[in-house]
């Protein structure tokens, strides 16, 4: 498998780094200057849109995506007869579903 670089100063791609390409610590040309590492960092700022959706990605990763416990009544239900079908319920959760899409 072959990796593909991009530089960030808008130079074209170098094209695939292997085994046999693998990067070195000269300049870009090869005429064997170290590349010195930048000495300075910028700061990052997250916008509070950014920490929030943070926030939420953190809480949904705690939550099961089933909820074992509901299917199970569900099952246990319709096994023994007592699960009904609402076609009202349905149909009123489809409604309000598609004018949530909407707005």
């Amino acid at each position: 498998m072959s990796i593909v670089t991009h530089k960030i100063d808008g130079m074209p791609p170098q094209g695939p780094v292997g085994p046999s390409k693998a990067p070195n610590a000269t300049g870009s040309a090869g005429h064997g200057k170290p590349v010195s590492p930048i000495a300075e960092s910028n700061p990052v700022s997250l916008s509070s849109e950014a920490r929030q959706m943070q926030t939420l990605h953190e809480k949904v990763a705690d939550v099961p995506e089933v909820d074992m416990a509901r299917v199970e009544a569900v099952k246990s239900a319709i096994a023994s007869g007592r699960f009904r079908v609402d076609p009202e319920a349905i149909a009123s959760g489809l409604i309000n579903m598609e004018r949530a899409l909407k707005a």
